[in-house]
């Protein structure tokens, strides 16, 4: 039995490349989960380009992907994904809680088209199944492996992801801003005892109470907070804000491991071995 855990983009709302954003990365959201050959991809940021390329050369030829939400920065990768041009590959898609109630097809149809894009979502031959979720619905993704959603709070709405093989857990928690103290509990009995939390530590402490209140992101320490009182074993701190350089990254990661154990903060190309 396997479950491993690849980060392919843990940037978050725009791709970013400089000297400064070297040992990081610069992707957006996309995250692989493959358990005993049986690819989840969460999210479809700017990485999911690279991840498209390695799966081509594994042979893959089917995968779920499951999206938090519609904003740009979780699914503009989706585009340059060259597995949906591949007539032998086969992919579902999953999403469900936005705001404005938008079926799965239509976020990605009206994301692939003129002026945003020179090509049409008819374009790619990849047998794409396109499904709607529910909150808290469990959905099958093959092999015994489940996933299940939670709603956090963010503009638009978003899904948070939990999934499992039956015997290990890996939580999604991105784009969520806190404060809510009924949603942060229901988050956080979502996320109970999770081997891996990947969670959204867009902010710091003074930046959040001063500038980004309302923006829908959260922070290190509050990430930290709650992987505590889930009781989950490994924290990854993720949708790292562009301006953010990796000397301040690292000096976020140090202070995290402090207040929690287990904190970390994601990298591009990372990957979590779970035996």
């Amino acid at each position: 039995m396997s479950f491993e855990i690849k980060i392919w983009g843990c940037r978050g709302s725009i791709p970013v490349s400089s000297p400064d954003h070297i040992r990081f990365g610069g992707s957006t959201a996309c995250v692989e989960i493959n358990i005993n050959g049986n690819i989840i991809i969460i999210d479809a940021g700017s990485g999911i380009r690279e991840l498209g390329t390695e799966l081509i050369k594994r042979g893959t030829r089917v995968a779920n992907l499951l999206l938090s939400h519609g904003h740009y920065d979780h699914i503009m990768g989706l585009p340059f994904f060259y597995p949906v041009y591949k007539a032998d590959m086969q992919l579902h898609l999953w999403s469900g809680h936005t705001n404005s109630n938008p079926c799965t097809h239509d976020i990605i149809s009206d994301f692939m088209r003129e002026p945003y894009l020179p090509v049409s979502l008819d374009i790619m031959q990849a047998n794409m199944n396109f499904y709607d979720v529910k909150e808290g619905a469990e959905i099958d993704l093959g092999n015994g492996n489940t996933a299940v959603s939670c709603a956090t709070n963010h503009p638009g709405g978003c899904f948070a992801w939990r999934v499992t093989d039956g015997k290990h857990s890996f939580v999604y928690w991105s784009d969520h801003e806190h404060g809510d103290a009924e949603v942060d509990a229901r988050l956080t009995q979502f996320a109970s005892g999770a081997d891996v939390l990947v969670y959204d530590a867009m902010y710091t402490d003074d930046e959040y109470p001063s500038k980004k209140m309302g923006f829908g992101h959260s922070t290190w320490r509050k990430g930290c907070e709650f992987a505590q009182q889930a009781g989950v074993k490994q924290l990854l701190l993720f949708h790292h804000a562009p301006e953010r350089t990796d000397s301040q990254l690292e000096a976020i990661e140090a202070m995290a491991h402090k207040v929690f154990a287990g904190a970390s903060a994601a990298r591009d190309g990372q990957i979590i071995k779970l035996d």
